[in-house]
């Protein structure tokens, strides 16, 4: 697999969403995105609370990439949906 030139792999645990994170949030298997089918920005997840677990898999330049997860039974933000990750596949800009 070849990666983005400015995308380098760092698997990392970590505890905290950074405020300029790319976020693949998720609650349960359901994929969190916005209206503009666009991923969940860090403040739009500010009201689920801590994540039951978050993982960084990567920097696209200086940006942090995460995975953040929470329980299924979480009821999603009024401005995000949570959509099967293969509804979502060919939604992604």
């Amino acid at each position: 697999m070849q990666w983005p030139a400015e995308f380098t792999p760092t698997f990392a645990p970590t505890t905290t969403l950074a405020d300029h994170a790319i976020c693949f949030a998720f609650i349960g298997e359901d994929l969190l995105i916005d209206a503009k089918n666009a991923l969940a920005s860090p403040g739009q997840l500010s009201t689920l609370g801590n994540p039951h677990s978050v993982f960084m898999f990567g920097q696209n330049s200086e940006t942090p990439c995460v995975v953040a997860a929470w329980p299924k039974d979480t009821p999603p933000p009024p401005t995000l949906q949570a959509m099967n990750v293969r509804q979502v596949f060919d939604l992604l800009p």
